[in-house]
């Protein structure tokens, strides 16, 4: 299996309902996973935020038409090999901050693979 992510933007939705949290705003992940040589399943569960302080968080629990599409499968999805899914994934970003990673932690409790945020 081989994850990535393409970019990352903050804030995005801005004509939605803002996060739960005074002053977060959204921001988004577009990641792809592809399946090598077998099946593998996919979810935007495993996708999470990483900042400086040592703070994570989840993918958001709510979604509204002004998200960004394709959104990334949000319930487990079955890729056979040689397929991929790709799309975003949505997070409520804490008042004032930035994540510094994007991370993956796969479900097989292997340490998480991270990229950089720019």
């Amino acid at each position: 299996m081989d994850a990535t992510v393409l970019s990352y933007k903050q804030p995005v939705a801005t004509g939605v309902p803002k996060p739960d949290q005074p002053g977060a705003v959204w921001g988004a992940a577009q990641v792809q996973v592809c399946a090598r040589a077998q099946d593998v399943g996919v979810s935007r569960f495993p996708w999470k935020l990483a900042y400086a302080d040592g703070g994570v968080v989840e993918p958001s629990g709510t979604g509204y038409e002004g998200f960004p599409t394709p959104e990334y499968p949000w319930e487990e999805h079955a890729l056979a090999p040689g397929r991929c899914a790709k799309g975003w994934i949505v997070f409520p970003v804490p008042p004032g901050q930035r994540p510094v990673f994007v991370q993956y932690h796969p479900q097989d409790n292997r340490l998480p693979v991270e990229w950089r945020v720019a």
